[in-house]
């Protein structure tokens, strides 16, 4: 089953309006998303740490490690989601090995960017 696949299944697309939170720091990581269209903001506390566009995915890195979520994630615009369980993305993984890699490397970008903020997210810290 691809991406496109699913994408065309109402069960599986979430629609949020600008300013729903999908998900909070600390919550339970039992998917990850696609954006189809619009915006998705990860915060911690007040700070953006990344921004997923139409084509983008987050949510990856807890159905990978099964830790909580480390952001808040929230459309920062109105927003149609692809929703995948662990289920489907073993699936995915298995069946279209390029999407193994484009999550492997949607990571790796994140981690990259994330080493960059560091100084701004400790700084946050300490004015909290």
């Amino acid at each position: 089953m691809s991406t496109d696949t699913i994408a065309h299944r109402q069960e599986y697309t979430k629609h949020y309006n600008k300013g729903d939170t999908i998900f909070l720091k600390g919550d339970l990581a039992n998917c990850m998303y696609i954006v189809i269209r619009g915006q998705v903001e990860m915060r911690i506390d007040d700070l953006v740490v990344d921004v997923a566009h139409a084509g983008g995915m987050f949510g990856e890195m807890g159905i990978i490690d099964e830790a909580p979520r480390s952001t808040t994630a929230v459309a920062s615009a109105d927003t149609v989601l692809l929703v995948i369980d662990e289920k489907h993305f073993l699936e995915l993984v298995h069946e279209t090995p390029f999407f193994a890699l484009k999550v492997l490397r949607n990571v790796t970008d994140r981690v990259k960017r994330s080493l960059k903020l560091i100084p701004q997210i400790a700084h946050a810290d300490k004015t909290d």
